[in-house]
C-alpha cells in the first residue's frame, strides 16, 4: 500500500510511527509527504527510517551528508523506474518525529519547486542532526579502544583492581591510563591508518601525569576498530568487553568500574549503562580490532608538534591548540611500535612495575 496525504506534520509522524519495516531488503512501501510525490519516507528491513528525495542527484556541501546521501534509480512495485536520493537516518535520530521534521522543512523550503536550492537551505538543519550522531559514534569508538586495552591489561595483571583504578578515560584528565610513572594515551579510529586528532600537547608529551608522581614513560596506543554487519559472527562487543573486565574485579571495584563506563562520553549523552543498555541494538553491535600499535613517544624518531614550537608565540593560547598526527606503521623496525595487543600490554605492565600473572 502507498500512502499519499499531506494533512499535517502530526499526521506524517503518526504514519511513520506505525509504518512496518520492509519485508525484504529490496522491498519498500513509501509514505508520500506531498501530493507532488517529491519527498517520501519508508523503513528498510531492519526498521531504519529512510527519506527519499525524488529527482536528479542532490549535491550536499557537508561531509556528513555526502557520506549518507545515495542516488539510484529504484524499481517500483509496478515495475517502473524512480530516480531518487536516499538518506537513512542515523541511530540516534532514527525517530518518526525527526523524519517528519526533515520532510516538513524540505517542503517548506520549496523542495517541490526547486530541489537543489531547497535542499541547500535545509542542509544545515539535517547536518546538525547527523553531526551529533557522528560525534556520538566517535565517542563510542573511543570507549571501545580503551576497553580493549583494559581487557588485556587486566587479563595479564595479577592485580586487576589496581589496573582499573589507573583508568581515567571516563573523566577529563591528562592521561587515559596512568600506571604509576607510565602514561598511556589511547586513540581509536575506524580508519585504516594511525591518524588521530590530538587535543592538546599533553597527549603527546612526556611529563603530564594524572597523579603527582613524575612521569618517566609515555605510550600512545593506536587501535583500529571495525563495526561488523548485524548478521556477523565473531568479534566482540561493548557488553562483552565490560563483562570480561568486570569478572576479574572485586565487588566494590566492579561497581566503580561500571559507573565510570556509564560516565564515559559526558555531555555527548552516549554513556553506556551496563544494566540498562547491554541488550540494546546500539551497544550489541559486534566489532573487531583491525590493528593495534603501541608507540613509545620518547622515541626521537617520532616528529610531532610540541609545545616548544609555539612557546615563542605570545598571542596563542597554548591549551587551545589541536592538531592531527599521522604515524607510520614503523618507526624503529619491530621495536616501535609494538604491533601485538598482548605484547603491548605486557610492555606497559612491566615498565610500570605491575605484577603479571
Amino acid at each position: 500500500m502507498t500512502y499519499d496525504r499531506t494533512e499535517s506534520f502530526e499526521w506524517l509522524r503518526a504514519e511513520i510511527d506505525r509504518h512496518p519495516r520492509a519485508s525484504t531488503q529490496g522491498d519498500r512501501d513509501l509514505i508520500w509527504a506531498d501530493t507532488a510525490h517529491t519527498v517520501a519516507v519508508s523503513r528498510d528491513d531492519k526498521g531504519t527510517i529512510e527519506i527519499f528525495l525524488v529527482g536528479d542527484p542532490i549535491e550536499p556541501v557537508t561531509r556528513a551528508l555526502r557520506d549518507v546521501l545515495e542516488h539510484q534509480t529504484w524499481t517500483t512495485r509496478g515495475g517502473g523506474a524512480l530516480a531518487a536520493n536516499r538518506m537513512a537516518l542515523p541511530e540516534a535520530s532514527n525517530l518518526p518525529g525527526v523524519a517528519a521534521f526533515i520532510c516538513a522543512e524540505l517542503l517548506a523550503n520549496g523542495f517541490g519547486r526547486e530541489r537543489q536550492p531547497a535542499f541547500s537551505r535545509t542542509e544545515p538543519v539535517i547536518a546538525a542532526l547527523f553531526a551529533q550522531q557522528q560525534l556520538g559514534s566517535e565517542v563510542l569508538t573511543g570507549l571501545v579502544g580503551e576497553l580493549i586495552l583494559l581487557d588485556e591489561l587486566t587479563r595479564q595483571s595479577s592485580a586487576p583492581d589496581e589496573v582499573v583504578a589507573c583508568w581515567f578515560g571516563s573523566v577529563p584528565s591528562s592521561r587515559d591510563v596512568q600506571l604509576g610513572e607510565v602514561g598511556v594515551e589511547v586513540k581509536a579510529t575506524t580508519g585504516a591508518t594511525t591518524s588521530h586528532l590530538i587535543q592538546g600537547f599533553h597527549q603527546v608529551e612526556l611529563g603530564h601525569p594524572v597523579t603527582g608522581a613524575p612521569e618517566t614513560a609515555l605510550y600512545l596506543f593506536s587501535i583500529g576498530v571495525r563495526w561488523l554487519p548485524p548478521a556477523a559472527v565473531g568479534g566482540t562487543s561493548v557488553p562483552a568487553l565490560v563483562d570480561a573486565i568486570a569478572e576479574r574485579l572485586s565487588t566494590s571495584v566492579r561497581e566503580q568500574f561500571i559507573t565510570r563506563v556509564r560516565q564515559y562520553g559526558g555531555d555527548i549523552g552516549v554513556g553506556y549503562d551496563h544494566t540498562a543498555d547491554r541488550n540494546g541494538p546500539r551497544y550489541a553491535k559486534r566489532l573487531m580490532a583491525t590493528f593495534e600499535r603501541l608507540y613509545d613517544m620518547r622515541d626521537e624518531r617520532i616528529r610531532v608538534l610540541q609545545s616548544s614550537d609555539v612557546a615563542g608565540i605570545p598571542h596563542v593560547e597554548h591549551n587551545s591548540v589541536t592538531f592531527r598526527i599521522a604515524l607510520p606503521t614503523q618507526i624503529n623496525g619491530d621495536l616501535n611500535p609494538t604491533t601485538d595487543l598482548g605484547q603491548a600490554a605486557s610492555k606497559v605492565l612491566e615498565e610500570a612495575g605491575f605484577a603479571r600473572r
